[in-house]
Order: structure tokens, then sequence, then C-alpha cells
């Protein structure tokens, strides 16, 4: 029940970031292999959430653990 609950907390913190578009984009984040890089606008915001986002790589791999126990 309690790795519910995080999943629900989580997912809520992730929804916030996340941009959910098939849209492509040019990638020009921080992380350097990917620049200038075409890519869907979804992935580019889960980068964004693993790069830019304080704390955003912890909280998305908070809520894989946490969905890998329930």
């Amino acid at each position: 029940l309690y790795s519910f609950i995080i999943i629900i907390l989580t997912g809520v913190y992730l929804t916030l970031f996340f941009q959910p578009s098939m849209n492509e984009v040019v990638y020009h984040g921080p992380y350097e292999p990917m620049q200038g890089i075409r890519m869907s606008e979804a992935y580019a915001s889960t980068l964004k959430i693993s790069f830019e986002v304080r704390g955003g790589l912890l909280v998305r791999q908070i809520h894989h653990w946490a969905a890998l126990i329930f």
C-alpha cells in the first residue's frame, strides 16, 4: 500500500513537468550527447525532468522503484 501512495505522489509531481506531445523538436538541453538531435517533445520533456529539474531524476527513479514493488 505504501508503494502505491509513493507512485501517486511521484506521478503527480512528474505530471507537472511532462509534455505528452508527439511534435518533433530539436534538443538544446544540458545533456551534450543529444545536442541537435530531433526527437519527440515527450522525450525532450523527459530529458528536461532528468537533467534540469532539481531532484527530477531521483523522483523518476523512486517512481520506477515503487512501481516494481507494487
